[in-house]
């Protein structure tokens, strides 16, 4: 007696097992699925998902984008918290290489976002090409007028944030109504007129030191034109500075702390970096 429920309890036992094997090859692949059963490979809960093309969100973290997928890249932009970019590839373990906007593209630390679903461009986006075909640099312009000051809003009334020279290459974030969108190669970001600037073919923001202009004399006369007989500007006294813009025959081109231009004899100053 006993040895026939031993029988059917081990009957019963075996039933079960098999039909949990059916049912978690069935979910795994069919017969595929036996390395994974046996705790090798990957299931469909481990399988790494490809985000490429795909929408993702910074959700409730600050992330920073980068130039390249190196936790000491540069960083070219930051992202807030539920700012939405689109996954142009995945060619590097780790990392999204993302469209943040028009023209600006970098490296996110993946496991900083999350999945939002398929890139759904609205109709009058601009056509992309394929994210497969697509790997462009950072678009980059450089200020072709002697100097510029960098605004916190598009306008000539803004404030004031920041100074660029002739030549230096800025990163351009945006454009719109004659203005630029740029940040500087020393963090400051926000707007310069779109006629003071020119495409650039550099793959990175680096400029040369400014220089300034101190006076060693007494005093000296800063003036509007490179000429003793030119109107007066104002007048600098010994140790004061101004940034230094050109050299014209003998004199310096300088612009002043109030934004001006103005000209001093290089007899009555010196440059330094």
């Amino acid at each position: 007696m006993w040895k026939k429920v031993l029988v059917l309890i081990l009957a019963a036992i075996i039933s079960l097992s098999a039909g949990f094997g059916v049912g978690y090859l069935v979910q795994n692949g069919g017969f595929a699925g036996i390395p994974a059963m046996l705790g090798f490979g990957e299931t469909k809960e481990t399988a790494k998902t490809d985000w490429s093309d795909k929408t993702l969100t910074t959700g409730e973290n600050i992330v920073n984008v980068r130039v390249s997928p190196k936790s000491d890249g540069e960083v070219i932009a930051t992202l807030n918290k539920n700012t939405e970019v689109v996954c142009l590839n995945q060619d590097t373990p780790d990392w999204c290489y993302v469209q943040v906007m028009d023209g600006v593209e970098g490296y996110v630390v993946e496991s900083f976002m999350t999945l939002v679903g398929d890139y759904k461009p609205t109709a009058d986006a601009e056509k992309q090409q394929p994210a497969a075909d697509k790997k462009s640099k950072t678009s980059f312009v450089y200020l072709n007028g002697d100097y510029a000051n960098v605004r916190k809003t598009a306008s000539s009334d803004s404030e004031v944030l920041g100074l660029v020279l002739k030549d230096d290459v800025l990163h351009k974030i945006s454009e719109k109504e004659g203005w630029v969108q740029v940040k500087t190669a020393d963090g400051v970001e926000g707007y310069i007129t779109s006629d003071l600037v020119a495409k650039s073919d550099a793959v990175k923001a680096e400029n040369a030191p400014r220089k300034s202009v101190e006076i060693t004399n007494s005093y000296a006369n800063m003036r509007k034109d490179a000429s003793s007989d030119s109107d007066l500007v104002t007048k600098l006294d010994k140790g004061e500075t101004a940034t230094y813009l050109g050299e014209d025959n003998g004199w310096y081109y300088v612009l002043l702390d109030d934004g001006k231009t103005a000209y001093v004899r290089n007899d009555l100053a010196s440059v330094s970096e």
